[in-house]
């Protein structure tokens, strides 16, 4: 008797590119995506970190091993970098010169060098270029580039990352949440814009990432590392932060469901009902 395979094989073949895919919820991303038997490029800022990624990925998922590349790229829109000419390059590497368009774009990129630093008090019109530079330009910009590589299809996507900080922002982080919000907006403009291709954007709440532990000094230890988790845990109806593996999920369903575009996906474990 054949096996009916309705919803595993959505995802079989496609074709994923990941940005922010060498760390964090895009590789975790990744690994679905591999597990399901698409072919994924990831790409992130460093060079190094992407060719470990790649490494990981074929060493854990071996019979996949041909299926994952990588490629480095950064997102900084700032005066001076032509952010457009290195995402054509990044498209070209993904399509093998745009002859296999991409079935879907994950955007999982973050900047923390000015996360939380940019304050009222604090605030500059260079600070807060750069604050958008990457989460904002330059996505504007990725959204362009992908554009022009993505099948268009509603069996297509374009996947941004936000947080809830747009939703419930913390003491001094105004304008960091400004930046997030313009992703929301965003996301309808461009469920319009590149329609049949779909768009919708996760926020997740505390990921166990770079970003959640960007706090805690390199040499702390994992006791130091265990507080900030019991720390943002308590402010959870399910009483834990979430892991890679947790918010990767609903990128995936994203990707495989053909009707939803146009929204903002809230990952945070009850955050927003303490």
């Amino acid at each position: 008797m054949a096996t009916t395979t309705k919803f595993l094989n959505k995802l079989q073949d496609k074709r994923v590119l990941i940005i922010g895919g060498s760390s964090g919820i895009g590789y975790g991303v990744a690994e679905g995506c591999l597990e399901f038997g698409a072919e994924v490029v990831i790409a992130s800022r460093s060079r190094s970190k992407v060719e470990s990624a790649v490494s990981s990925l074929r060493a854990t998922y071996p019979q996949h091993a041909a299926k994952v590349r990588g490629h480095a790229i950064t997102l900084d829109a700032s005066p001076g970098v032509d952010v457009e000419r290195d995402l054509v390059a990044l498209f070209e590497f993904a399509t093998e010169g745009g002859t296999h368009p991409l079935d879907h774009v994950v955007e999982t990129a973050g900047d923390l060098s000015l996360m939380g630093k940019v304050t009222l008090a604090t605030a500059t019109p260079e600070t807060l270029a750069k604050l958008a530079s990457v989460r904002q330009f330059g996505v504007g910009m990725l959204a362009k580039v992908a554009a022009r590589y993505v099948a268009k299809s509603a069996h297509s996507s374009f996947t941004m990352t936000s947080g809830v900080l747009i939703q419930r922002p913390r003491r001094g982080m105004a304008f960091t949440a400004a930046v997030g919000a313009a992703k929301e907006g965003l996301t309808r403009g461009l469920a319009v814009d590149m329609a049949p291709v779909r768009v919708n954007t996760v926020s997740p709440g505390a990921v166990e990432t770079d970003l959640l532990f960007a706090q805690v000094a390199p040499d702390a230890g994992e006791e130091a590392k265990d507080q900030v988790r019991k720390t943002y845990a308590a402010m959870t109806l399910v009483g834990r932060t979430a892991l890679p593996g947790d918010l990767a999920e609903t990128y995936l369903a994203l990707m495989r469901s053909g009707f939803q575009t146009g929204t903002l996906v809230q990952v945070e474990g009850g955050y927003l009902l303490m």
